[in-house]
């Protein structure tokens, strides 16, 4: 039989080990969803060309991977782990 500390600890090592994968998994979806939720309906014009939203989930990704990277789709993580800590 454990005692109360001992178990504490497991406790909490296992939600932080489950807190932190969870957000690593998710942050790239938390990303596209919210760059889709925040685009503008209006297509602007820019050099005579029309600049046009995303059209759904894959030009959502394509588009922040080639603008920012891989590692675009992360950004954000840093905050999502200090909410881990909570």
């Amino acid at each position: 039989r454990e005692n109360g500390a001992e178990g504490s600890w497991k406790h909490l090592v296992g939600a932080t080990a489950a807190g932190v994968t969870c957000s690593t998994v998710l942050a790239p979806i938390y990303m596209i969803k919210t760059r889709l939720q925040l685009q503008t309906q209006v297509h602007q014009q820019v050099g005579g060309r029309t600049l046009v939203n995303y059209t759904g989930i894959r030009d959502a990704v394509r588009g922040v991977v080639q603008e920012s990277g891989f590692r675009g789709l992360y950004r954000g993580l840093s905050a999502a782990y200090l909410g881990v800590s909570e």
